[in-house]
């Protein structure tokens, strides 16, 4: 259902204003066999990948406030590129897996498998939030006052758990 949507979207709101690029811009094929420099660049792209899913799950938020296209396409067209960039990045881990990897670099490794597959799940909570707001929509439901209380709640909750992730990240602090 929600695949009709999305080319109902696309067809009714056209514009490469909103694209998202949805190939892997940093990872390098010709750097497998150096995993210190491979994990790096996969790191990288999560980074890029965690911080789109993270502009997903704040617009389906934001949808929940404001009926707008435009903020389902650009949730779409993200899901979309989260969805293929992690295909890439799985893909690319479990080549550099099958290299020779101290204890460090393994640990490197699973977390950021365990990353690139929670991020990917994030980015599928972002569009189901968006197809229960058309579901509510639809059939003319509402929410109470404690119900957005308690979905800001959980919004806040959500940004702060991808801000320390992204910090991590960045920080090249991967063990919180």
């Amino acid at each position: 259902m929600i695949g009709l949507f999305e080319k109902v979207v696309l067809k009714i709101i056209p514009g490469k204003d909103i694209t998202v690029h949805k190939i892997a811009l940093y990872l390098d094929s010709r750097l497998i066999d150096t995993p210190s420099l491979s994990l790096e660049q996969a790191k990288k792209e999560l980074l890029r990948v965690t911080k789109i899913t993270q502009t997903m799950l704040n617009l389906s938020f934001e949808r929940l406030y404001k009926k707008d296209a435009i903020i389902e396409k650009k949730i779409l067209d993200r899901e979309s590129a989260v969805d293929s960039i992690t295909e890439d990045i799985i893909r690319y881990l479990t080549k550099v897996s099958q290299k020779s990897l101290g204890l460090r670099l393994s640990n490197k490794l699973t977390n950021l498998f365990h990353i690139a597959y929670d991020t990917e799940r994030a980015g599928d909570h972002a569009e189901s939030i968006l197809y229960l707001m058309l579901v509510k929509e639809e059939n003319n439901m509402t929410f109470s006052k404690i119900a957005f209380h308690e979905l800001e709640t959980a919004r806040d909750k959500v940004n702060h758990l991808f801000n320390i992730l992204i910090s991590g990240m960045e920080n090249n602090n991967l063990d919180k």
